[in-house]
């Protein structure tokens, strides 16, 4: 799946008793991002309620079609 709101999973290591899930390679946490864009200071909750329903209505058909 390739979204704008969704990490990518670049592989799995598995070894004895753990599971290791590797990421793509985030420079700064979503708070730093926020922090750092003018429009989301406007409205922060409705621009975070936006992505989760749009990522949403993306995974839809991969989880239940």
């Amino acid at each position: 799946m390739q979204h704008d709101n969704i990490v990518k999973l670049h592989d799995v290591v598995h070894c004895e008793k753990r599971i290791w899930l590797i990421f793509v390679y985030l420079d700064l946490d979503l708070k730093k991002f926020m922090d750092s864009r003018p429009e989301f200071a406007k409205s922060p909750t409705l621009i975070k309620v936006s992505n989760i329903t749009s990522t949403c209505f993306y995974c839809f058909p991969y989880l239940f079609g």
